[in-house]
């Protein structure tokens, strides 16, 4: 339902003075009479955290589904997402049945509630701690605290790679500094940055002002 907002990402150009927004004269949907001129994109059931890529500007976007599948979106413009038709790949509610429904937009990957039940997005990896990672979009879930990098085979299909799982985790968020490394937000409010597994590297961070070689 283009007249509705609901369900939707929205696109809007704030340089409009306070209280107010335009709308920017290419979103997809900005000449169409029946539509509301924000609307990016549209079926989405419940977007839980989206990002833009630091390198690219693809935006992607966790999708918490209703009663058997997850999924990881690539939004693009005008993009169809399918809600209430499909969930993830398939029709919605069923664990064997293709969605196949012309006109809609596939997500990237889709997770069964066995691995996921509340999808968390996250970011495009563009840190320095992990080199490995750098270019893959790592995700999570609130409920199971499974953390994933999402990788892609010789055939360009998307396919997660598990990194840890993070036991009564309730990851709600992630964030992303400044260098591009990636941080796990918790609901009791605990952030932990991702870092490789083994030995912690020597903590060489001076412990007194005398030891910092700026002061007698």
């Amino acid at each position: 339902n283009l007249g509705s907002y609901l369900g939707k990402i929205l696109r809007l150009d704030i340089n409009a003075g306070a209280g107010a927004y335009n709308i920017p004269s290419d979103n997809p949907f900005a000449g169409v009479a029946s539509a509301k001129k924000e609307i990016w994109s549209y079926g989405h059931r419940n977007p839980w955290r989206w990002s833009f890529d630091r390198a690219t500007g693809e935006l992607r976007l966790g999708e918490v589904g209703q009663d058997t599948w997850e999924e990881v979106d690539r939004v693009v413009k005008g993009g169809n997402y399918g809600w209430n038709t499909c969930e993830g790949f398939h029709k919605r509610g069923s664990q064997s049945a293709l969605c196949a429904t012309p006109g809609l937009n596939d997500p990237v990957v889709e997770h069964p509630r066995s691995e996921a039940a509340s999808i968390t997005g996250g970011y495009v990896y563009r840190g320095s701690a992990m080199p490995s990672l750098i270019g893959t979009y790592i995700y999570g879930d609130y409920i199971t605290g499974n953390i994933w990098a999402l990788t892609y085979d010789a055939d360009n299909k998307a396919v997660p790679k598990l990194l840890t799982t993070v036991a009564g985790s309730t990851l709600v968020s992630f964030g992303q500094g400044n260098d591009g490394d990636v941080y796990t937000v918790h609901i009791s409010g605990a952030i932990s940055k991702l870092v490789p597994s083994g030995p912690l590297p020597p903590d060489t961070f001076p412990r007194l002002l005398s030891q910092t070689g700026c002061v007698d």
